[in-house]
């Protein structure tokens, strides 16, 4: 299978949580998801009754905002819905995309370089050169900007040194106060070395950008599922010669036995 993307999903919130849904075709997904955060606050857990999430890398600009990467991987396809949890109520914005065709190993490429991140204030978002060691990889960008009023993050982008194939990304803002985001990738089937990613935002701004690959489909666990309330201890079937042919079924509370 090559490698390619499997559905994304977008979202823009104000407050300590927010859940967006991303729709699949295959099995076998990456699973990755960009959080762009307005202020200090940071992503207290990324969640999903099917994926067990780990973050890859955090960056802050001062403390104006946060960039951060979770990911996981989802051997099942259909809808997921994924949810986001902060430290504290604020403005943010997320990104999952779904990977797939990615051979069985370690997630994110190994080259030292990466991830690469860089921060400022200016209109243009540079990550500064970064390299890989895979050959084919998913090759992937976020940026988050705050700039005080209504922001754009234009299409004139690149991801390691070249064009975009796709960007998400949420720019509107429902307040002037908000975080603008955006995740933008491309396909890479030759190694690349010393290249940047790079964006272009309409107005000046304080902003954060990260670029990463991502080399590999590992499977996680889905969190287990809650306790039952009650537990089953012994159930008795039918003894010879009894009379009748009742079952009985012992039910003890938690934590106690017999």
């Amino acid at each position: 299978m090559v490698v390619a993307l499997d559905g994304s999903a977008t979202g823009e919130f104000d407050a300590s949580s927010g859940s967006v849904t991303l729709t699949t075709v295959n099995s076998a997904d990456e699973i990755v998801v960009s959080v762009q955060i307005a202020g200090a606050a940071t992503v207290s857990s990324v969640t999903s009754s099917q994926v067990a999430f780990t973050q890859r890398t955090r960056k802050t600009n001062s403390a104006s905002l946060g960039l951060e990467t979770w990911y996981g991987g989802w051997s099942a396809s259909g809808s997921l819905v994924i949810t986001v949890a902060l430290s504290t109520s604020a403005a943010f914005t997320v990104e999952a995309v779904g990977i797939s065709g990615l051979p069985q190993g370690a997630v994110w490429d190994a080259n030292a370089s990466l991830p690469k991140s860089a921060t400022g204030s200016s209109t243009a978002p540079n990550t500064g050169s970064g390299s890989t060691t895979t050959t084919v990889t998913f090759l992937l960008a976020s940026v988050a900007a705050v700039s005080g009023a209504t922001q754009n993050i234009t299409t004139q982008n690149n991801v390691f040194g070249s064009a975009a194939t796709a960007r998400f990304k949420n720019d509107t803002g429902l307040t002037a106060a908000d975080v603008f985001g955006g995740l933008q990738y491309r396909v890479s089937i030759t190694a690349q070395s010393n290249k940047a990613s790079s964006a272009v935002l309409a107005l000046s701004a304080s902003w954060a950008i990260l670029e990463d690959a991502v080399a590999g489909y590992t499977a996680t666990p889905p969190p287990p599922p809650p306790p039952s309330t009650t537990v089953q201890a012994a159930e008795f079937a039918k003894f010879p010669g009894a009379v009748g042919s009742a079952t009985s079924t012992l039910e003890f509370p938690p934590g106690q036995g017999y």
